[in-house]
């Protein structure tokens, strides 16, 4: 027999609600899928600008439930065990340690492409951008979790498009995950080099950094990943003092067309500015992680209102104030990393990559944790969940067994349908399974190897800079700009509400576009200097 558990749901005004269950939480009485299937939940909210008519809104929005029948809230993350979720506080440990680990130290050397107008306006207005598209993700999260689980991109994919694009989106959420955790790999051996002054092999020093990478890796749950990230924004900001620091304590002497200037340098061609560009929006691709974080959060409201507003605010500062006091003292000598205008044998340098090595290998673990996830979940629905626990059945047995009463009516709603099933299936095996000692073993496993095969492909591959720049420039603006936009203009198309909010469809439809423009431009200006940096396979220098 389950034993009782305890649920909590945060509710609008009325502090915490409690509920102790004897039987499975997800019972006939309790748990119905739309028309007829649909799951029949209390209604919780913390959003005192959502009615009940909203609520109906935004169910039929994305999970089409029928009206005789809206949905309500899922008892799933809102409704969680107050010592497994995070607290918005370790939520914004987690965003700045996905976002802006590495990108506030190469603000300098874009500063000295742009100048200080230009940077300053890209940085300002791409992070206020940024700041308006992860609310729209947490407003599209708020609407679905009422009947659906959404975990990434393509749970939210398949939600409004159907499972075909759901597959899509995901094997590209999967694919960028995978390609950092590589990144990860390199940078963490670039910050042991630099330590050894180059007097080591550059491939040991990245086997290094992907097993020290590996072992960090060893929280399951979000909820361990997000001390390691308190960790990882005092190193980010220790590293950013240390470079400031140095690079004024160094004084150099710049010639007249080094001067830093206002505008861009004279000669200042369209693809480096374009290159400049697109890093910057690059500094801002914490997007594709924030399902995640917000399903592990104890209450997800805060997500948006406190955790977003915090580490974005915090970002911008940094990359602001960074960027801008490194290219006052380098001008356009300025390097990235930007710990790089520091003489090598410097303490101040020394010191910078000694904070700026458990920074980038706690960003890495976040990706490696979040993929890893993503990839057991795919998985796990034919192979692994069910083959350890023997097979789970997704309905509770008193559920109404009349398949034709409870047919959806639409091919995109039976997928929905299906899709939810199977996340159930899953939700419960990994209970069951997490706490076993033969599910650490495999969680172990499978962290340690997808850490190797990232430190493989990164050493394999001569062009990798050139590939994850490629890769970085077809995907990462989809998730951090276009993406969130589709959402909401899916959203608003299906409850006809365009014209209504005609403002919003603008806004959206223009930052649509524009995220196609510089993906297809940043693409090209990639490919275009994809030959350079080759370090060769496994190479012991670094180019």
């Amino acid at each position: 027999m389950e034993a009782p558990r305890q649920r909590l749901a945060s509710t609008s005004g009325a502090g915490v609600e409690r509920e102790i269950a004897g039987s499975p939480a997800r019972s006939a009485d309790t748990f119905k899928t739309s028309k007829g299937k649909g799951h029949e939940y209390s209604r919780v909210s913390t959003n005192p600008e959502l009615d009940d008519s909203d609520f109906e809104a935004h169910a039929r929005i994305c999970s089409q439930v029928d009206e005789n029948e809206p949905g309500r809230r899922l008892d799933q993350t809102a409704v969680k065990d107050e010592r497994e979720g995070i607290s918005w506080i370790f939520a914004t440990a987690l965003i700045i340690a996905g976002t802006v680990s590495l990108g506030v130290l190469a603000m300098g050397s874009n500063f000295a492409v742009l100048g200080y107008l230009v940077g300053n306006i890209l940085v300002i207005g791409l992070g206020i951008v940024a700041t308006y598209t992860g609310y729209l993700l947490h407003e599209f999260y708020n609407a679905t979790c009422m009947d659906h689980k959404v975990e990434s991109y393509g749970d939210a994919m398949t939600i409004c498009f159907g499972k075909g694009w759901g597959i899509f989106v995901q094997a590209e959420q999967c694919l960028l995950l995978f390609l950092f955790v590589a990144a990860t790999c390199r940078s963490a051996g670039d910050a042991i080099f630099e330590l050894a002054q180059g007097k080591v092999c550059f491939t040991v020093m990245a086997l290094v950094g992907t097993i020290l990478g590996a072992l960090l890796s060893y929280p399951l749950r979000m909820r361990g990943v997000s001390v390691l990230s308190a960790i990882s924004f005092a190193c980010i900001v220790m590293s950013m003092i240390f470079n400031i620091v140095g690079v004024s304590a160094t004084r150099y002497s710049l010639r007249e067309d080094e001067q830093p200037s206002f505008l861009p340098p004279s000669g200042t061609s369209f693809s480096e500015g374009l290159s400049a560009c697109t890093t910057i929006i690059f500094a801002y691709a914490g997007h594709l992680v924030f399902f995640e974080f917000m399903s592990s959060m104890k209450n997800p409201e805060h997500f948006a209102t406190r955790a977003l507003v915090a580490a974005q605010g915090f970002a911008v500062a940094a990359y602001s104030v960074v960027g801008s006091v490194i290219y006052c003292y380098t001008g356009t000598l300025a390097m990235s990393p930007s710990l790089l205008d520091i003489p090598a044998s410097s303490g101040w340098a020394i010191s910078g990559w000694v904070f700026l090595l458990p920074n980038v290998l706690i960003g890495g673990v976040i990706d490696a944790n979040v993929f890893t996830h993503q990839f057991l979940r795919a998985i796990g629905k034919i192979a692994f969940w069910d083959q350890a626990l023997g097979s789970v059945d997704a309905r509770h047995p008193d559920q109404d067994d009349d398949e034709e009463a409870n047919e959806p009516d639409t091919d995109q709603e039976a997928e929905v349908v299906v899709a939810d099933q199977e996340h159930e299936k899953i939700e419960k095996s990994e209970e069951s399974m997490t706490v076993s000692w033969q599910f650490r073993v495999y969680w172990i496993g499978s962290v340690f190897l997808v850490w190797l095969l990232a430190y493989v492909i990164s050493q394999l591959i001569p062009t990798f800079n050139g590939l994850l720049g490629v890769i970085s420039s077809l995907f990462s603006t989809q998730f951090t700009y276009m993406l969130p936009s589709v959402f909401w203009l899916a959203s608003a198309r299906r409850a006809d509400k365009l014209r209504e909010r005609w403002f919003l469809t603008l806004l959206n439809g223009v930052l649509v576009i524009l995220s196609v423009t510089v993906m297809v431009a940043g693409t090209y200006v990639n490919i275009a200097s994809f030959s350079t940096g080759s370090n060769g396979i496994f190479s012991c220098n670094v180019a």
